[in-house]
């Protein structure tokens, strides 16, 4: 039985098996997309593949490039509000996610699988919700990734918190020993999703307090994408904002356009970690904290900043992989 770990976040799944991994965004699209110009590039130039349920008649896309090469129009977000592990815009897209993961093993025709997965700390709480999301990740599911046949059958399923999923990743050892630090220790966790900004506090590897701010990283872009449209009298796009932190570059590159917007980023920065560490602040009490940890897709952009305000700050090597990576700690860990 193989190992998978998968963190479906609202902006991107984050995979990791021990054969292979990927990061992608959490969007969809039909294949009627491909009488365009755009789609009917996918099979020769694109980093997006197709897709089919066996319960499905349509085919669809998933793949690293369709956030780019897609109008926003054409695609179906899986983000939601409302019992979003039951939509079936998240249901299709999670089954495209374990088709692709299975892509890495050596025969992906038909793999055992145990999956740990995880949900916010703010709805693993409600047990129906939990355990409906479990029922539907067990058993068999079938998908033709490309034309080609792929049967995953999730003989296992673990649901955990996600912060938990960063923590195993600092704390848990290839041992599987946990580290004391994490067994007695006051640990803070600060998840910059892409939908939300969670806030929870571990005590002795249990959670004691958690704080759900309902604005991320999607909004983090659109400000500066605002600002920035406005200066220019031009509309941008927050995907190009998106892009040119990734690449570190800080300009907004479309068409002939290359517009720097650092100083607009700076004020960001500023403006969305004081209101994160207000609503801290509000929920922990900063004495006895051994340390102060980020995670999230977004966790980078706030690091160096934090850095000089927190001394017990522990920055998170590759944040948008640490929880999934976490969780594939804890998957090896029960084959022991």
């Amino acid at each position: 039985m193989k190992n998978w770990a998968i963190d479906f976040g609202n902006g991107y799944v984050k995979a990791v098996s021990e054969t292979g991994s990927f990061v992608i965004p959490s969007l969809i699209a039909t294949k009627e997309l491909e009488d365009n110009a755009v789609s009917s590039a996918f099979e020769n130039t694109f980093n997006v593949n197709t897709f089919k349920r066996k319960s499905d008649d349509e085919e669809y896309y998933f793949g690293v490039e369709i956030a780019k090469e897609v109008d926003e129009v054409d695609l179906t977000t899986t983000n939601s509000s409302n019992d979003r592990y039951n939509t079936l815009a998240f249901q299709r897209m999670a089954e495209f996610a374990l088709a692709e993961l299975a892509v890495f093993e050596d025969d992906p025709s038909k793999v055992d699988v145990r999956l740990v997965t995880g949900m916010p700390s703010n709805e693993i709480e409600f047990t129906g919700l939990k355990n409906g999301f479990i029922k539907f990740l067990e058993g068999v599911h079938v998908v033709s990734r490309n034309g080609q046949d792929i049967i995953v059958d999730v003989k296992e399923v673990i649901v955990i918190e996600q912060p938990l999923g960063t923590l195993f990743n600092i704390y848990l050892n290839d041992k599987s020993q946990v580290h004391s630090d994490f067994k007695f220790g006051n640990i803070v966790v600060v998840d910059f999703g892409s939908g939300t900004t969670i806030i929870d506090e571990y005590k002795k590897m249990k959670r004691a307090k958690s704080t759900v701010k309902q604005n991320g990283m999607r909004q983090f872009y659109k400000n500066i994408a605002k600002v920035l449209s406005k200066k220019n009298e031009l509309n941008i796009d927050p995907l190009h904002i998106e892009e040119g932190i990734r690449n570190n570059s800080f300009l907004a590159e479309f068409g002939q356009h290359r517009l720097p917007f650092r100083p607009i980023f700076d004020k960001e920065v500023t403006r969305k970690l004081n209101e994160t560490l207000a609503a801290y602040e509000d929920t922990v009490e900063e004495q006895g904290v051994t340390a102060y940890v980020t995670t999230g897709g977004g966790a980078n952009v706030f690091n160096e900043v934090l850095k000089q305000k927190k001394n017990n700050f522990i920055p998170t090597e590759n944040s948008q992989m640490a929880t999934a990576n976490g969780y594939l700690k804890l998957a090896k860990s029960l084959d022991k």
